[in-house]
């Protein structure tokens, strides 16, 4: 996205990433054009994970990145993951928001967009209804999941801002061609496209 669109590359602070334009912690508000985000430090699916708060005079929206999904919530049995601390993040940073708040996860297995905390905190099958924190932990240790993929080439690439790992299969390494096209072939071909 930086090379083809000029965007700023955004990371925790905390991550102390020498590749990123700017590095974002909970209590120091940053803005994207008209947009004031609030981050919020919320640790467990990975131990530097961050959502954002933007509140406005009619709504607030919670961008929860894979800490709180739509009736899940992130995995942590991997990448510095911890249940405890995922549990603790909810409870303490989402849960306390008003129940009309939106939520918008990084993902959805079901082709989901949105959500709210009134709704995660009564449906939510691991953390709803007052779930209390050893149910969790259980629950989150009993997952089984398979091992992701793509895990051993991404992590080590988000690290590098996007940069493509040396160990990235031959299948995935599309996003990798891209990276290596001249920024001015990019430049004309995106032209060629808009006429």
């Amino acid at each position: 996205m930086k090379a083809l669109a000029s965007s700023q590359i955004v990371v925790p602070k905390m991550d102390q990433l020498s590749c990123a334009d700017l590095g974002v912690e909970e209590g120091t508000i940053f803005q994207v054009g008209n947009l004031q985000l609030h981050p919020l430090f919320t640790p467990g699916h990975t131990s530097t994970h961050h959502a954002y708060l933007i509140k406005s005079n009619t709504q607030t929206l919670l961008f929860s990145g894979d800490a709180l999904l739509i009736e899940a919530c992130g995995r942590t049995d991997f990448q510095s993951g911890d249940p405890s601390a995922l549990y603790n993040s909810i409870h303490q940073k989402f849960f306390t928001l008003e129940d009309e708040t939106l939520v918008y996860p990084g993902h959805d297995y079901e082709g989901r967009q949105i959500t709210t905390i009134g709704q995660e905190k009564q449906r939510n099958p691991r953390l709803g209804n007052n779930k209390p924190e050893q149910e969790f932990v259980q629950i989150m240790n009993d997952l089984n999941l398979p091992y992701p993929k793509k895990i051993d080439f991404a992590v080590p690439g988000n690290t590098q801002c996007g940069q493509c790992p040396d160990n990235v299969p031959e299948e995935y390494r599309g996003p990798c061609d891209i990276q290596n096209v001249p920024a001015a072939e990019r430049v004309d071909s995106k032209q060629g496209d808009q006429g």
